[in-house]
């Protein structure tokens, strides 16, 4: 079984979480969190970092990848809109916040889509495409939890960016709903992890 970790990044209060299982991590999402948090982290409790997973290409979800990268070599994970989207300040919105500097992400990325299946020390991590709040979103299931980036909340989905699509998203919705199950952890990309049957949705 796995363990969770949970850390909020200053900007918006994004989640980012470390996903571990005897000494191998993987991490979901990396924001304007201080770096050296998630490296004490992973020394302390004596974890490799094998590979980061991105739910979207959105700033307060990804800027601080390449800072981790100037410490540990890891694989990078997204759907291609993430890894095209990131690379540029207007469309990773990074252009148009102040306290997160403008950027373009350089760590190279393999793209997953829909079904796609990856193993992390023996765990299945399964990728589905959530697309609505952003072209590149992700949603990943990892034995009972499921990380569901901006596209499944407690609070409500923000769908009024440029390129935000509303009924892409009631698309998503419907597949996340039949993803989950009464034992099901939502982790989402802001706000508590809960589980499904305890909230209001």
């Amino acid at each position: 079984m796995v363990r969770l970790k949970r850390f909020v990044n200053p900007h918006r209060e994004a989640n980012t979480y470390v996903v571990y299982k005897n000494t191998t991590a993987v991490i979901i999402d990396v924001g304007n969190i201080n770096t050296s948090i998630l490296l004490d982290f992973l020394d302390q409790n004596n974890l490799h970092l094998d590979s980061v997973f991105l739910t979207h290409e959105h700033a307060d979800h990804c800027c601080g990848v390449d800072g981790l990268a100037n410490f540990l070599d890891f694989k990078l994970y997204c759907s291609e809109e993430c890894g095209v989207n990131m690379r540029m300040p207007k469309l990773n919105f990074s252009k148009y916040l102040e306290d997160i500097d403008d950027f373009n992400l350089r760590k190279e990325a393999t793209y997953i889509r829909q079904n796609t299946i990856l193993y992390v020390d023996s765990s299945a991590i399964k990728c589905h495409e959530v697309k609505g709040h952003s072209p590149g979103s992700m949603a990943y299931e990892i034995e009972n939890i499921l990380f569901t980036g901006d596209t499944f909340m407690q609070t409500k989905t923000p769908l009024s960016f440029p390129n935000s699509s509303k009924s892409h998203y009631n698309l998503s919705i419907k597949k996340i709903k039949k993803i989950i199950n009464k034992s099901t952890l939502i982790c989402p990309g802001h706000g508590i992890i809960y589980n499904f049957l305890d909230s209001s949705r």
